[in-house]
C-alpha cells in the first residue's frame, strides 16, 4: 500500500503539521480527530472542519476512504 500523508493546517500563515501512516485505519482515526467525522469537502478535494475551518490535505488516499462509512 502507498504511504498515506496528512497535512493539517490550522492557521492561514502556518505551513501545517504533517503525519504519515502505513495503514488506512491509522490515517482515518487521525483525520477524524483533526477535522471531525463529517468535514466539508472543498472543491479542490481537501477536508475542512465544519466547526473551526481548519484544513486537512491528504495524499495516498481519497476523501471517501477517510470519511466515508
Amino acid at each position: 500500500m502507498t504511504p498515506i500523508t496528512l497535512r493539517y493546517v490550522d492557521s492561514p500563515n502556518a505551513s501545517g503539521r504533517t503525519f504519515k501512516f502505513k495503514t488506512l485505519v491509522g490515517a482515518r482515526t487521525k483525520a477524524r480527530k483533526l477535522v471531525g467525522s463529517f468535514p466539508k469537502q472543498d472543491p479542490d478535494g481537501y477536508a475542512v472542519s465544519r466547526l473551526t475551518g481548519n484544513c486537512l490535505f491528504f495524499q495516498g488516499v481519497t476523501f471517501k476512504e477517510l470519511f466515508g462509512p
